[in-house]
C-alpha cells in the first residue's frame, strides 16, 4: 500500500487494535453470523437484509489482485500480513456497521467491530460520503437536515442534498424531493414538479411514491384528474403492502372510480389495510359489515372493526360504535358505553356526536338527566351547523329546560332548522311567532338571519 516499513508496522498495530470486535448497540438490526463464516456469504446476507456497502472517504485503496477487497467498495482497510485482518463498512438508513474479518483466502467473519445507530454518527458518516457524491449518503444527510436532528432544520439545504441524490437516481431522495415541492418546504409549491419526482421514484418501484402519484391523479393536482391512472399506481403500491394505497384502492372500487364498482373488491383491499391498523380502512370495513355491502351483513363484525378504529381515535368510528351500543346492534344495549363513545367523538368536535350526547343528557340515558349539559352539547353541535341540534336547542329555549325560557331564541333556532327542511321546526317556529309581539318578532327574525349566516351546516 506504499507504506515504509516503520509506518506500516505502526499502521498495522493500530488497525489490529481498532478491529477488536465489540458488542454492538442493536443486534436485532443485524443478521446473525457464525465466527469463521465466509465473508462472501456474509456479504450476501447483509445485502438481502437491506444493508448497503459503504465507501469511506479515507478508505485504503484495494491492492491489485487482492481478492479480499476486489469488487467490494465497502472495504475500509486490509492488512497484508499476520492474520490478514480486514474491515468492511455497511449502511442501512441512519445506521452504520463495520464487519471485521480474518484470513486472506478467503476472509472469514470474526465479528462486528463497529455499530453506529445514533444521529451524530450518521451525520458524520453521511456528510463525509455525501461530499464525495455518494447518493445514499446525500439522501441520508438531506433527511437529517430536513428533520432538524443534530443540526438546525433547514429545508433549502435539505432540498439541495435530496436533489443531488435524486438526479443520481436515488428513489428515496426522488420521493422526498417530491414531498418538498408538494408541501412548499425549501422550494415554492409546485405540484407538477412534485409529480415529476414522485413518478421517477414510482417507476423504480418506490411504494410510497406510487401511492402519492396515484393520489395526485385521483385529485387532479399537478396532472389532469385520471381515476384509471390513480388506480394503476394505487394497485402497484397496494401489491407491495402499502396500507394507504390498499385503502385508496378500496375506495376506488367502492365508488366505481377508474374501475367498475365492486364492493367485494373494496372489502378485500380495506381488509388488507385494516389488518395493518389503518384506521380509515377499519372504519370503512365496519361500514361494509353494518350495511352488508360486499359481505353478508354482520353487526358483530361491524362492531369489531369500529372498535379497532375508535381505539385509534377515529371520530366516525367512535360515533358509530356509540350508535351500536345505543341501538343494540352487534352488542347488548348499553347506554353508558354509548355515552362513552359519543363523548370521545364529541370532545373532538364531531357535531353529530355532540347532538347525540346532548340527547343522552336530555333523556337521562346512560347518564343522570341534566338539561344544562344537554343544552351545552346541543349548542356546540348547532354552532357547527347541525340542523338536528338547531331544532333541539330551540326546543330547550321554548320550554325553558337548561336555559331560561326565551321565545325569541327559540324562534331564531327553529328558523335556522326550518331552512334545512325540518318539518317540525317549521311548525314550531310558527307557534313561537304567535307568542311574540311584532317588535319581538322583528328582533327574533334579525337574530335568525344572524344565526343562519353564522351557523350553516358544514360540508
Amino acid at each position: 500500500m506504499g507504506y515504509s516499513n516503520s509506518i506500516f508496522t505502526i499502521a498495522l498495530i493500530l488497525l489490529a487494535l481498532s478491529m477488536s470486535p465489540i458488542s454492538y448497540a442493536n443486534p436485532d438490526d443485524l443478521p446473525r453470523f457464525e465466527e469463521g463464516q465466509n465473508y462472501s456469504s456474509v456479504r450476501e446476507e447483509m445485502i438481502s437484509s437491506g444493508w448497503e456497502p459503504f465507501r469511506a472517504k479515507d478508505a485504503d485503496e484495494c491492492s491489485k489482485g487482492d481478492e479480499r477487497c476486489e469488487g467490494r467498495p465497502e472495504m475500509e482497510a486490509c492488512s497484508g500480513t499476520g492474520l490478514g485482518n480486514c474491515k468492511f463498512l455497511w449502511v442501512k438508513g441512519l445506521k452504520r456497521s463495520a464487519i471485521c474479518t480474518v484470513g486472506e483466502m478467503p476472509p472469514v467473519f470474526s465479528g462486528f467491530c463497529r455499530f453506529y445507530s445514533n444521529d451524530e454518527d450518521a451525520l458524520k458518516w453521511s456528510r463525509q460520503a455525501a461530499e464525495q457524491g455518494d447518493a445514499s449518503a446525500q439522501y441520508t444527510l438531506g433527511r437529517i437536515i430536513d428533520e432538524g436532528r443534530i443540526v438546525p432544520q433547514d429545508y433549502k439545504l435539505a432540498v439541495h442534498w435530496y436533489r443531488l441524490a435524486a438526479v443520481q437516481g436515488d428513489a428515496n431522495a426522488q420521493f422526498n424531493l417530491g414531498v418538498m415541492y408538494f408541501k412548499a418546504l425549501g422550494v415554492p409549491q409546485d405540484y407538477q414538479e412534485a409529480v415529476k419526482w414522485y413518478r421517477l421514484a414510482a417507476e423504480q418501484g418506490h411504494a410510497r411514491a406510487q401511492y402519492y402519484l396515484g393520489w395526485m391523479y385521483g385529485t387532479g393536482q399537478g396532472v389532469p384528474q385520471d381515476y384509471k391512472l390513480a388506480v394503476h399506481w394505487f394497485r402497484l403500491a397496494a401489491e407491495q403492502g402499502n396500507a394507504n394505497a390498499q385503502f385508496s384502492l378500496g375506495v376506488n372500487y367502492a365508488r366505481g372510480q377508474g374501475v367498475p364498482q365492486d364492493y367485494q373488491e373494496a372489502v378485500k383491499w380495506y381488509r388488507l389495510a385494516a389488518e395493518q391498523l389503518d384506521a380509515d380502512a377499519q372504519f370503512n370495513l365496519g361500514v361494509n359489515y353494518e350495511r352488508g355491502q360486499g359481505v353478508p351483513q354482520d353487526y358483530q363484525e361491524a362492531v369489531k372493526w369500529y372498535r379497532l378504529a375508535a381505539e385509534q381515535g377515529d371520530v366516525r368510528a367512535q360515533f358509530n360504535l356509540g350508535n351500536m351500543f345505543r341501538h343494540s346492534q352487534g352488542v347488548p344495549q348499553d347506554y353508558q358505553e354509548a355515552v362513552k363513545w359519543y363523548r370521545l367523538a364529541a370532545e373532538q368536535g364531531f357535531a353529530v356526536a355532540q347532538l347525540c350526547l346532548g340527547q343522552m343528557y336530555d333523556k337521562g340515558l346512560g347518564v343522570p338527566r341534566d338539561y344544562k349539559e344537554a343544552v351545552k352539547w346541543y349548542r356546540l353541535a348547532a354552532e357547527q351547523g347541525n340542523a338536528g341540534a338547531h331544532n333541539n336547542l330551540a326546543v330547550m329555549y321554548a320550554i325553558g329546560q337548561g336555559v331560561p325560557q326565551d321565545y325569541k331564541e327559540a324562534y331564531a333556532w327553529f328558523s335556522v332548522a326550518a331552512v334545512y327542511g325540518d318539518a317540525d321546526a317549521v311548525s314550531n317556529r310558527d307557534h313561537a311567532a304567535k307568542l311574540l309581539t311584532s317588535e319581538q318578532l322583528a328582533e327574533a327574525q334579525a337574530l335568525a338571519t344572524q344565526y343562519f349566516e353564522k351557523y350553516q351546516p358544514k360540508p
